[in-house]
């Protein structure tokens, strides 16, 4: 499904970062931010890395300030691949399965999806209180052409392609992804202007803030999202202004 078409990728590496980039590694990596949105204030415990088998996971809770209580749980799975372009070799994510957990009104919501490659589909399982949110969905992809990254894991599909460290270096490139919304459908009921679970957008590089960090811009269904790296090239803030979301490092 990812291999068909490296446009995207090429686009970005022949028009705005000439060179092509390292294969990245995604390291494992654990860390806690403060986390706002319209809903209230809370703490985000993130985790990511590669196992043995040599996929890529993400895991995200978000519980309460000062309390254990949990408000959302996240599990994304995306396997390393390759895309070949001419002589040259570029590491990609292929999403796998993901499967998200969300409290409404102290009530649980339940959304699995995987993806049928094969097929060229997303098989949704969904369980909720609501009629509407129950069952078996099949949804087929519009076009299966491109590169595909869940939503929470946009940091490290960008980083396994060595776009985002070829950026840093040149300061300047964008990269078109396909996004996967985790949290479909009820995103809808999270996100103003999001309806999924297929999002496209492009991921570039805007210069360096006040404090040094490296900023690139998602832009997406007339959204911008603004993603601040350290050194180290790490998130340390993420910001969804028209959806009223902050996310900072502790």
């Amino acid at each position: 499904m990812i291999q068909n078409l490296p446009f995207h990728l090429i686009l970005f590496l022949l028009i705005s970062c000439s060179g092509m980039p390292q294969r990245g590694k995604i390291k494992n990596y654990q860390r806690n931010y403060k986390f706002t949105d319209i809903s209230g204030h809370f703490i985000l415990d993130f985790e990511s890395g590669t196992t043995k088998e040599n996929e890529v996971y993400t895991k995200h809770r978000l519980i309460g300030e000062g309390s254990n209580k949990e408000y959302e749980r996240l599990v994304a799975i995306s396997s390393v691949g390759s895309l070949h372009t001419g002589k040259y070799e570029i590491g990609v994510l292929r999403p796998k399965v993901s499967q998200y957990t969300v409290w409404f009104e102290k009530e649980r919501y339940f959304s699995q999806i995987k993806i049928i490659p094969s097929k060229k589909i997303l098989e949704v399982y969904i369980k909720s209180p609501q009629k509407k949110w129950n069952g078996l969905q099949r949804i087929p992809f519009q076009n299966s052409r491109g590169v595909f990254c869940f939503f929470h894991q946009i940091v490290d599909c960008v980083k396994i392609t060595g776009f985002l460290s070829k950026a840093i270096e040149r300061q300047v490139g964008k990269m078109s992804l396909t996004i996967i919304w985790e949290g479909f459908p009820f995103i809808k009921e999270q996100y103003s202007g999001i309806d999924g679970p297929f999002s496209t957008s492009v991921f570039s590089y805007e210069g360096r803030s006040k404090e040094g960090h490296f900023v690139f811009k998602l832009s997406l269904a007339d959204q911008v999202l603004s993603y601040h790296f350290n050194k180290e090239k790490q998130l340390e803030k993420k910001f969804w202004v028209s959806q009223g979301l902050t996310q900072e490092g502790l």
